[in-house]
C-alpha cells in the first residue's frame, strides 16, 4: 500500500512538471522492475514462428507495478524489425512473430522493457540474441562491422535424460500424430505463471561467443508506469502567446461498438496525460483541443521513449555446411506448413472491452424504428424527446432536456451538452446538425451533469452512424491531430490439432513446435494432452518460470516420435 500511495505521488508531481522536484527523491523509494524475456528458440529459418514469454519482476518476485510491456526485434543496423505492445496480466504474457522471406541471415537482438524498467540504471532492457537463416537469400556476407563468429554446428554433444520429476509423462516413446498426456506438478516452486514448452531437440547447436549488450534510454527524465494501462502523452502548445494551463484535451478512437472517449488537462507547461484501461482495435486516435480560441493552438502527442542502441554487440553467423541437407529439409517441412495456413490458424481472443462513458443511463432512439425525415431537425422535433435544437446567438445549438418551464418548454443552461459522433467529440454543432440522418443508427440522450477532465456538461448526446466512419470524411481544424497510437497485441491459444477430428487427418503436420502456453500457477487442470506431428526425432517438455528467490527454472523431460 506505502509503495502504491508513493508511485501516485510520483505520477501526479510528473504530470505537473514541478520544476524543483528532485526526480530521484521518491524513485529510490519505489521497487525497481526488471523483465525477462524468453524465446521458444535461438535459431530460427525464415518461415517458422518466434515465441516469446515476457515476465515483469520486483524484489526477485512477480512485478504488480507495470500493466504493459514492450517487445522489439533489432537486425544488425539497430533497425526495428517488429515492435509489439502487450498487455500484461499476473506479470507475463506470450506472444509470437512469423518470420518472413524478407529478413537476412543473420544475428537479431530481441528485447523486452517496461516503462518503469528503463528507469532502471542496471537493466533496463532484456536482451536474447536471436540468428536466423534465410535460405532463399544466400548472400550474407560478413559485415564488416561484425567482429566476432557465432558458428551453427552439427549437435555430437550427448544429451542429459535425467527427466524433471514435475514432469509426469505416460510413455517416452510416439508414433507420429499420437497423443500425449503428461501431468506437472510442483506449482508452488514458481513464484508466478510459467510457460510450457514441447519442441524438438534439434541435430545442430549454436557455439555462441557470447558479448555483453546493454541498452538504456535517451533521457534521464523518469518514466512514469503503466499501472493501470496504456499511457498516451502530449504537449498543447500556443501561436499566439495565450495560455497552456488547464486546458481541456479529448482522446476519442471511433469503434463500431465501444469507441473509448477521454478527456484531460494540461499542466502549467501545457503537457497531458490519458491513461487506456482497455484495448482498442483501431488505431486511429484524435486529439482536440475543446476550450477558447481553437485556432491558436495546436497538439504533438509523444513518441515512445527513445532508445541507446550503441553498446549492442552482434556476431556474423557461421553455418557448417554439413547441415546443409537438414536445414533445406526443415525449409520444405516449413513451406509446407505455411501453404496450409489457412486451416491451421491460431485462435485469437479480440477484446475491446470500453465501457460506454455513461453507463446504462439515458435514452436511445433506434432511428430505424421510426419514421426517417430528411434533416436532423425534423428527427429531433418528431422522434428525439429527450433533446432539442435551438438557435442561441445565431447559432443552431444542441440541448439536451433536464428542465421545462410552466408552458413545457425546454430551460436553456449556461452549459453545452457534451456531443459525440462514433466517439468523436463535436464543439461547433451545425456539423451534426447538417449532416444528413439517414447515415445516422441512433441516438442516446443522457441527461443530468457530467464532468470531464475540469470540463462540465450538461447532458450527453451521442450520435451512432451505420459504419462508424463519421470521423473519415469529418474536416478537423488545425487545432486537433490524428495519431495512430499502436494497439494491444491480442490473446492467443496456439493452433493444436486433434486426431480424433477426421477433418485434420488429410492436412499435413510438420509442426517443431508442438506446445507454446502461458499457465497460471493457480490453474487446477495438471494434466495436459497434446498430439505429435509428423515430425519425427527426439522432443523436449520444458517447464520455464521463475522461483521465489527470482531464479530461472528449467525443467525437462523427453519423449520420441518414431
Amino acid at each position: 500500500m506505502k509503495q502504491l500511495i508513493i508511485i501516485i505521488i510520483l505520477f501526479c508531481k510528473l504530470s505537473h512538471a514541478q520544476q524543483d522536484y528532485n526526480n530521484s527523491a521518491l524513485v529510490n523509494q519505489i521497487n525497481q522492475e526488471t523483465v525477462s524475456i524468453t524465446p521458444n528458440s535461438n535459431f530460427f529459418l525464415t518461415g517458422e514462428y518466434l515465441f516469446y514469454s515476457v515476465f515483469a519482476k520486483e524484489l526477485n518476485q512477480k512485478s504488480s507495478i507495470s500493466q504493459i510491456a514492450y517487445v522489439k526485434l533489432l537486425d544488425h543496423m539497430n533497425e526495428v524489425v517488429f515492435s509489439h505492445k502487450l498487455k500484461l496480466t499476473n506479470a507475463s504474457v506470450v506472444s509470437d512473430y512469423f518470420i518472413s522471406t524478407d529478413l537476412l541471415t543473420g544475428n537479431y537482438k530481441l528485447i523486452a522493457y517496461t516503462n518503469w524498467s528503463l528507469n532502471n540504471s542496471e537493466k533496463a532492457v532484456d536482451i536474447a540474441d536471436i540468428y536466423i537463416f534465410n535460405p532463399y537469400k544466400s548472400d550474407f556476407k560478413k559485415n564488416k562491422f561484425l567482429k566476432d563468429t557465432t558458428r551453427l554446428q552439427k549437435n555430437t554433444n550427448s544429451l542429459n535424460f535425467i527427466d524433471s520429476k514435475n514432469i509426469k509423462i505416460s510413455k517416452t516413446a510416439y508414433k507420429t500424430r499420437d497423443l500425449v498426456e503428461f501431468e506437472i506438478s510442483g506449482y508452488s516452486n514458481f513464484s508466478s505463471d510459467f510457460i510450457i514448452s514441447i519442441k524438438k531437440v534439434e541435430e545442430f547447436k549454436l557455439e555462441n561467443k557470447i558479448n555483453p549488450s546493454k541498452i538504456s534510454k535517451n533521457t534521464s527524465n523518469i518514466l512514469l508506469p503503466e499501472m493501470r494501462g496504456q499511457i498516451i502523452s502530449g504537449t498543447l502548445t500556443n501561436l499566439e502567446d495565450l495560455s497552456v494551463h488547464n486546458k481541456n484535451i479529448s482522446l476519442s478512437i471511433p469503434d463500431a461498438q465501444h469507441y473509448a472517449f477521454k478527456i484531460a488537462h494540461t499542466n502549467n507547461k501545457g503537457e497531458f496525460n490519458f491513461i487506456l484501461e482497455n484495448n482498442n482495435q483501431n488505431s486511429e486516435t484524435i486529439f482536440q483541443y475543446l476550450d477558447e480560441n481553437p485556432t491558436s493552438y495546436r497538439i504533438s502527442i509523444d513518441n515512445e521513449p527513445s532508445l541507446n542502441y550503441s553498446k549492442l554487440n552482434y556476431n556474423f553467423l557461421n553455418i557448417d555446411s554439413k547441415l546443409n541437407p537438414v536445414l533445406k529439409q526443415i525449409a520444405v517441412e516449413n513451406q509446407i506448413e505455411n501453404a496450409y495456413f489457412e486451416k491451421k490458424q491460431d485462435t485469437t481472443y479480440v477484446k475491446n472491452d470500453n465501457n460506454i462513458i455513461y453507463g446504462k443511463q439515458g435514452i436511445t432512439y433506434k432511428l430505424n424504428d421510426y419514421t426517417r425525415f430528411k434533416s436532423l431537425k425534423e428527427t429531433f422535433v418528431e422522434i428525439i424527446k429527450t433533446a432539442a435544437i435551438r438557435k442561441i446567438d445565431n447559432q443552431l445549438k444542441l440541448i439536451v432536456s433536464t428542465e421545462f418551464t410552466e408552458n413545457s418548454q425546454v430551460k436553456l443552461s449556461n452549459l453545452e451538452p457534451l456531443i459525440l459522433v462514433d466517439g468523436l467529440t463535436i464543439t461547433n454543432h451545425e456539423d451534426i446538425i447538417n449532416f444528413n440522418p439517414k447515415n445516422i443508427n441512433s441516438i442516446t440522450t443522457v441527461s443530468g451533469k457530467y464532468l470531464f477532465g475540469n470540463k462540465l456538461f450538461e447532458g450527453i448526446i451521442d450520435f451512432r452512424t451505420f459504419d462508424s466512419n463519421f470521423a473519415q470524411n469529418f474536416r478537423l481544424g488545425e487545432h486537433s491531430t490524428i495519431v495512430n497510437i499502436k494497439t494491444l497485441r491480442p490473446e492467443k491459444t496456439y493452433y493444436s490439432p486433434d486426431y480424433t477430428n477426421s477433418s485434420h487427418k488429410t492436412i499435413p503436420d510438420y509442426r517443431r513446435q508442438l506446445l507454446w502456453k502461458l499457465v497460471s500457477k493457480n490453474e487446477t487442470k495438471k494434466v495436459h494432452k497434446i498430439y505429435t506431428s509428423d515430425v519425427k526425432g527426439l522432443f523436449e517438455i520444458k517447464l520455464i518460470g521463475f522461483n521465489k528467490n527470482g531464479e530461472v527454472i528449467n525443467e525437462t523431460s523427453y519423449f520420441t516420435v518414431n
